[in-house]
């Protein structure tokens, strides 16, 4: 990864540019998700920080901007 992160809830998200994701692990290590391509505009996540609003900052180096997630936890089932 270019660029690792963590947040309040010690997950873990590394930036793979090559591959055009960032993968987001648990604290214990395993993956949970990654976040990639959407709308046919691929990405290519160069760092990212977690800021004090919970969001996820990526630096894009393909677009040359700043994308910004709002993470949500996933819904119980």
């Amino acid at each position: 990864p270019r660029s690792v992160c963590v947040d309040d809830g010690r997950n873990l998200y590394a930036c793979a540019a090559e591959e055009k994701r960032v993968a987001v692990f648990s604290a214990d290590g395993s993956h949970l998700f990654d976040i990639d391509s959407f709308s046919n505009a691929a990405i290519a996540p160069s760092a990212a920080a977690v800021g004090w609003d919970g969001a996820l900052y990526v630096a894009d180096i393909k677009s040359r901007s700043i994308l910004v997630y709002r993470l949500v936890p996933p819904r119980d089932e």
